[in-house]
């Protein structure tokens, strides 16, 4: 028996051979949110992520429609391979492009510091163009939501209704689009070049403030040096983030509402939502840094 038969549930499998020949499968780093494997279709290598839970469908099909729209950009995000699902509409399989390069959280485990600001300043300057994209909402589905604020409150958990995150201003302002779970952990480096900006699964519209909450709030939870956040607010520069309204009560609320929309995902008495309840907790005894 292969190994694609052994790991790759058949639906995937299935969905897969429509695309062309499939190769050998190895591991990624990350991706455990779904079934996610290196193998090559036709030869090329790719990034397969499949899913059969209904919440993680939509994501992967959201990741889909904004991977189109952003080839037309000249933005680091992996090429559409292929999109689609099994005979019985149980899985859902996005196939990408893999791009040989190395995971953000390496630089970050890593840490050196001098290599970490220097990075940290580049991706403050993609982010930048990020929020400078110009994408068509009526070219979007009708179908899907690319409200972020929307798709968030709806996320949330029935005993965190009346969370004030909710009703925060922060969360209903602004129009550009936003990666949604933006930081070091989505991207890609070749020798301190940003070459792969990915996981568009939680991408939107909104106030671009959420991305640079999101990337303060992974910084400050894996420990990274003060300065490495300082080159990040440089290269997308500080006026820029003032103008979009920084301020810690503004920056708490955006980063606590997608904790909660996060938190809405997971199962009932997991490790995975007592871990996100205690991120929660420990966020308002975090310090956020005033603009220099």
């Amino acid at each position: 028996m292969s190994q694609l038969a052994i790991v790759v549930p058949a639906p995937v499998r299935a969905v897969l051979s429509r695309f062309g020949d499939v190769g050998r499968v190895r591991p990624t780093v990350g991706g455990y949110s779904n079934t996610t494997f290196f193998t090559t279709i036709d030869g090329d290598p790719v990034v397969v992520k499949a899913n059969s839970d209904v919440r993680k469908r939509a994501d992967l099909r959201r990741e889909t429609e904004f991977l189109r729209f952003l080839a037309f950009t000249d933005l680091p995000v992996p090429a559409l391979r292929g999109y689609g699902a099994d005979d019985d509409d149980e899985w859902t399989v996005l196939v990408v492009g893999a791009i040989d390069a190395e995971s953000g959280m390496t630089l970050i485990q890593r840490s050196d510091v001098d290599e970490l600001e220097l990075c940290a300043r580049q991706l403050g300057r993609v982010f930048s163009v990020v929020h400078d994209t110009t994408l068509s909402p009526f070219d979007v589905p009708a179908d899907l939501d690319i409200d972020l604020s929307a798709r968030w409150a709806a996320d949330r958990p029935l005993d965190l209704v009346a969370n004030v995150a909710f009703a925060h201003p922060a969360l209903k302002t602004g129009l550009s689009l936003v990666h949604g779970d933006a930081g070091f952990h989505n991207t890609l480096w070749d020798e301190g070049q940003l070459v792969g900006l990915i996981d568009w699964e939680f991408a939107g519209y909104g106030n671009p403030l959420a991305d640079a909450a999101w990337i303060w709030w992974s910084l400050t939870f894996r420990r990274a040096p003060d300065g490495v956040w300082d080159s990040f607010v440089d290269g997308y520069r500080s006026e820029r983030l003032a103008m979009l309204g920084w301020s810690p009560d503004a920056v708490l609320a955006l980063v606590r509402a997608q904790m909660f929309s996060l938190l809405a995902r997971t199962r009932e008495g997991s490790g995975a939502q007592k871990e996100w309840r205690r991120r929660l907790d420990a966020l308002g005894q975090l310090h956020v840094p005033e603009l220099s």
